[in-house]
């Protein structure tokens, strides 16, 4: 993903990033593993809960601690992409609102598949399996 912020980590500017999740056999959890890419072809790689700084060669030159601004950003950006859309920043009652209104939305879609299905269920009650399958 291609940074739009003009942030920047150990005074250089972020051109993007990208993180994923994979299981962690050892704990039988799921642990955050991923890259930001900074200017002048250095990177930061992010495996678990450390961030080693990684110079233009591929050697490891340091570490990010968590003393350093710099932390809270690449933790604010791991949070902002495993962010669901509809977790969004909504906050308060406005919330179950829009996940009442999402439900209501699938639930007119289903009617309006019934509607263009050939599927009566007057005819016979199996139908809906025929329907569901």
């Amino acid at each position: 993903m291609e940074a739009k912020v003009q942030k920047t980590i150990l005074g250089k500017k972020i051109r993007g990033f990208e993180f994923y999740k994979q299981l962690d056999y050892k704990f039988n959890k799921m642990r955050v593993h991923g890259i930001v890419w900074l200017e002048d072809g250095e990177r930061i790689h992010v495996r678990f809960n450390e961030f080693k700084i990684i110079n233009n060669l591929g050697q490891v030159s340091g570490m990010v601690l968590k003393s350093n601004p710099g932390y809270k950003r690449i933790k604010r950006m791991i949070a902002r992409w495993f962010s669901s859309y509809r977790k969004g920043s909504k906050g308060g009652q406005m919330h179950h609102v829009s996940y009442w209104r999402s439900r209501a939305i699938d639930g007119m879609h289903n009617i309006n598949l019934f509607r263009t299905s050939t599927v009566k269920f007057s005819e016979n009650r199996s139908n809906f399996l025929k329907l569901a399958s």
